[in-house]
């Protein structure tokens, strides 16, 4: 069994999203658990009409039209996400009139990120002839402390997603939401920026894959950022000990 986590970059075109998927394929044999990131720069766009609507204009046009737009290209039915982004409206229609965004709400908010992209992939996915079920990680026992926007997980975790994730019927791939985790009050909590990775490393710990894979959109690690420098150069070797010196200074994808 293999964890496969794809990041917002991967899987922000629905050319991309069918390469993601084909990598899945490729790997049916392995019994792969696939976990998803938001898709594009989603999570953005909620920050922001979580913004207007405390500036007390509310809207949810873009996350709408960018998702719409995958779904045609994807051939995937926009009802699909139909539900959540109506909850989502719901959401940013009381925060305008209460004029308050807690970072409760505003996790609430990210959270519709990760769940239209892991309905979205799984919908895609089974259109490409590979069975998939969407899971929410806090539905299947990612429970963390209070602390939204970086949340922790608490001790025994690992124990209610592997019981979790044991529950899924077997013969689909299950398609997870990163990010996300749940409190014990029942709220729904994120653990930070960019932290998709820490879950796919969790799950992978709590089911005992065998790998867990971070497929990123680049071909290996850079010297730097290639986004913002574009003579980045990628490493051909790299030992553990460089690695780790590269994570202490702050290279998020170690």
């Amino acid at each position: 069994m293999i964890v496969v986590k794809f990041g917002g970059s991967s899987l922000s075109t629905a050319g991309r999203i069918l390469g993601c998927i084909g990598i899945v394929g490729a790997s049916a044999s392995r019994d792969p658990v696939v976990v998803v990131s938001a898709l594009g720069s989603t999570t953005d766009m909620l920050i922001e009409a979580s913004r207007s609507a405390l500036a007390g204009e509310p809207g949810i046009g873009a996350i709408e039209k960018y998702h719409a737009g995958l779904s045609d290209d994807l051939g995937i039915d926009r009802r699909t996400i139909g539900p959540l982004l109506d909850k989502l409206d719901a959401i940013l229609q009381g925060v305008s009139l209460v004029r308050e965004l807690t970072p409760r709400t505003l996790d609430h908010v990210m959270s519709f990120g990760e769940r239209m992209a892991a309905r979205m992939m799984a919908a895609a996915m089974e259109g490409e002839g590979l069975p998939a079920i969407a899971v929410d990680s806090y539905e299947v026992g990612m429970v963390t402390d209070s602390r939204h926007g970086g949340a922790s997980p608490l001790p025994g975790t690992e124990a209610s997603l592997r019981e979790g994730m044991n529950g899924i019927p077997h013969g689909l791939v299950p398609v997870v939401t990163g990010f996300l985790g749940r409190d014990e009050h029942g709220s729904i909590t994120t653990l930070g920026r960019s932290w998709s990775d820490f879950t796919a490393s969790i799950l992978g710990a709590a089911m005992g894959a065998d790998e867990v894979q971070i497929w990123k959109d680049v071909s290996g690690v850079m010297t730097c950022d290639p986004s913002l420098d574009r003579r980045a150069l990628g490493l051909p070797v790299l030992s553990f000990d460089e690695a780790s010196e590269l994570a202490y200074y702050g290279a998020e994808v170690l």
